[in-house]
């Protein structure tokens, strides 16, 4: 008998390892069906996700976020195959210690943190709307709170550059910015927020673009993954303002908010 066309079904990025693992995890355990984007493959010697991948209900898809065109190619898959998602995760990000040129020309850390989930929310939101939860999160974070001064042009091509206060706090914020605009413009009652998940023990939190004096606290002061999953679930709850960005459980305000239609507009247009 085919049970996974009555499960729930989620997309997440970003599933092979953190937060965006552990949120597969946990919408597995409560036997959701879940679609996964990912450029690395996911842990192969899981019990969980190998039942859960010969049960159907962990269907993976690989794309690298910095190349959209892929990432269109892999969407025109996705939205194929998967007629109806309830849920949609864009969790995938990255935190270098240095910039780097995607294919575009443009950072890394404007193409894979913001632009590549405007991308997947507006290919996907048909699907999204056909879904019973009809809900988008974008994972987003708070260093957002430090940007005292948001300039698009270097965030897309950095001639400085600073560990997680500089070009990744800049694109989280560019994130949450277009969220909050794009929310009122989804068709079919579909929700948009953003969500920090807080501070977790990830393989990126452990990397080079963290600075040294973060790093050594992470396995003392950062919480298990499965604590950001959850945080990341309670944002999909019922209630919330549409194009929230939400820290700690709670909306909190996005700075240069002014800027939201800007920034959304930019990126509209650099999707094509």
């Amino acid at each position: 008998m085919d049970t996974t066309s009555r499960s729930p079904v989620a997309l997440v990025t970003g599933a092979s390892s953190g937060v965006g693992l552990a949120l597969t995890s946990r919408l597995l355990a409560e036997r959701w069906s879940v679609v996964t984007l990912t450029r690395s493959p996911l842990p192969q010697h899981d019990p969980a996700l190998a039942a859960a991948r010969a049960e159907g209900r962990l269907r993976a898809h690989h794309a690298d976020l910095a190349d959209l065109r892929g990432l269109a190619r892999a969407l025109e898959g996705i939205a194929a195959a998967e007629p109806r998602i309830d849920l949609l995760v864009n969790n995938a990000g990255v935190s270098l210690d240095a910039p780097r040129a995607a294919a575009s020309g443009r950072d890394v850390h404007f193409d894979v943190n913001v632009l590549a989930p405007y991308v997947i929310a507006r290919a996907l939101a048909p699907n999204v709307a056909k879904g019973e939860h009809r809900t988008i999160l974008n994972v987003s974070s708070n260093a957002l709170l430090q940007v005292k001064e948001l300039d698009l042009d270097e965030l897309m091509r950095p001639t400085r550059f600073t560990k997680l206060f500089g070009s990744y706090a800049a694109s989280k914020l560019a994130l949450s910015l277009w969220t909050h605009e794009m929310a009122a413009l989804l068709p079919g009652g579909v929700e948009m927020r953003s969500v920090c998940p807080g501070a977790n023990d990830t393989p990126m939190t452990r990397g080079a673009g963290m600075p040294g004096w973060l790093r050594v606290l992470v396995p003392i002061l950062f919480r298990d993954p499965k604590h950001g999953a959850a945080r990341v679930l309670d944002a999909a709850r019922g209630g919330l303002p549409r194009g929230a960005f939400l820290h700690r459980g709670r909306p909190a305000a996005i700075p240069h908010l002014h800027r939201a239609r800007e920034v959304h507009d930019l990126v509209a247009s650099l999707a094509g």
